[in-house]
């Protein structure tokens, strides 16, 4: 039998890529994607200087992850199995070693177009923290992750319905 976490990680491991949430200059919530690389915890990103999301992480280092399974595949639109991360944020330079392992796993990931925008000036790396957040796998299958992924307790109630 799967621990909550391992269920966790099976879903993480099943997505190619991730639905992020940054900060803007004036505090406005952004929304974006990219692909990613789970590894030791982490979700690591390779992004644009193009793209506004790469300033708001250097400027910002916080954001928050959604990791949704895929409309055609869900059973029930409305229990769409998900995941979503508060992160904190560290850009990963070139000349640690580390740098160079990640994109190594990305370019196998993701094929030769990983090599090519390696070769670009204007890519970032960056590791993404997760801090806490929540996973809902169906109706009454909900877990805090409070100490990622240490401690997974089940979401118990939701919230009252309004009346009149």
């Amino acid at each position: 039998m799967q621990t909550p976490s391992d269920t966790i990680l099976d879903f993480l491991s099943g997505r190619r890529s991730v639905i992020l949430s940054t900060l803007d200059e004036k505090g406005l919530p952004h929304t974006s994607y990219a692909p990613f690389l789970w590894h030791e915890e982490r979700c690591y990103i390779y992004i644009s200087e193009a793209a506004r999301h790469t300033a708001h992480l250097m400027e910002r280092p916080l954001c928050s992850l959604l990791f949704i399974e895929d409309e055609n595949e869900a059973e029930r639109i409305f229990a769409r199995r998900r995941v979503m991360l508060s992160c904190g944020v560290e850009e990963i330079p070139d000349e640690r070693p580390l740098h160079g392992e990640i994109l190594t796993g990305m370019e196998e990931r993701f094929g030769a177009i990983v090599a090519t925008l390696r070769g670009l000036q204007d890519f970032h790396l960056f590791a993404l923290a997760p801090r806490s957040g929540e996973a809902v796998f169906g109706f009454g299958e909900a877990y805090l992750i409070e100490k990622p992924f240490e401690t997974i307790v089940p979401k118990r109630g939701g919230h009252p319905r309004r009346q009149g």
